[in-house]
């Protein structure tokens, strides 16, 4: 996907759900639910999903034309700037 804005959201959407993983697997038990409590494959997996989201969103969030690195922000900072709107047309 050469789209940097859609594999922007991709990235962040892959992170939230790394990050959704790492609380639900360093939940502690509670007197209402004791057989939740910390869970290792859980942890371990949700630190490769975060890691693998942040390296794929640097890898994969370049200027179309350029192949800079783009602000890795949700809003399109490509729109905002005339000058790099300018350079690439």
């Amino acid at each position: 996907m050469k789209n940097p804005t859609t594999n922007r959201a991709i990235g962040y959407i892959v992170l939230f759900a790394g990050f959704s993983l790492l609380f639900w697997g360093t939940h502690y038990p509670t007197p209402e639910v004791p057989f939740n409590g910390r869970n290792p494959a859980l942890i371990v997996l949700s630190l490769i999903v975060i890691i693998g989201a942040m390296v794929w969103t640097i890898a994969k969030v370049r200027c179309p034309h350029c192949g800079k690195l783009l602000e890795l922000k949700l809003y399109n900072k490509y729109r905002q700037m005339p000058v790099l709107r300018q350079k690439h047309q």
